[in-house]
């Protein structure tokens, strides 16, 4: 073999372990890819738990929140008819406070205040005694003995 043959087999066997060693590195850089890919992967489907734990909880509290403005719905249509209602019944009574208010505006007729009349209502003196919680003579009936009526 001449030198050219020694150079050449030099050549290929150093191609041969570079070669090698490129695939061998190539190897450890793939495994090394493939180990971060599964970490990134626990990483993303621990992710993806979350999101989905959180997906639940809001659909919980949407729901939540419709019950809510069901019944804030329900408290304002009652509220309202309420409020109509009240509104209602103040009215009549403003109507009623009027009409009396009317009536009493007018004088009493005489006959009628002749019928009701007693001293207390149309003597001062008889009123004062009266307020002042005396009794006039007759009254009261004077204390007596029990009949056997009674008993």
């Amino acid at each position: 073999m001449n030198v050219y043959g020694w150079f050449g087999g030099a050549l290929v066997l150093v191609l041969a372990l570079w070669t090698a060693d490129h695939y061998r590195q190539s190897e450890n850089a793939a495994q090394q890819q493939v180990d971060r890919l599964a970490g990134e992967v626990e990483t993303l489907t621990a992710h993806n738990t979350t999101l989905a734990q959180a997906l639940t909880d809001r659909t919980l509290v949407q729901e939540q929140l419709a019950q809510v403005s069901q019944a804030t719905r329900q408290m304002n249509s009652t509220l309202a008819m309420q409020s109509t209602q009240i509104n209602r019944n103040f009215d009549e009574l403003k109507r009623n406070d009027q009409a009396i208010a009317d009536y009493f505006s007018l004088s009493v007729p005489t006959a009628l205040g002749m019928r009701y009349a007693r001293p207390e209502t149309t003597d001062p003196v008889a009123y004062r005694a009266a307020a002042a919680g005396l009794r006039q003579p007759g009254a009261v009936p004077s204390a007596g003995a029990p009949t056997t009526q009674a008993q």
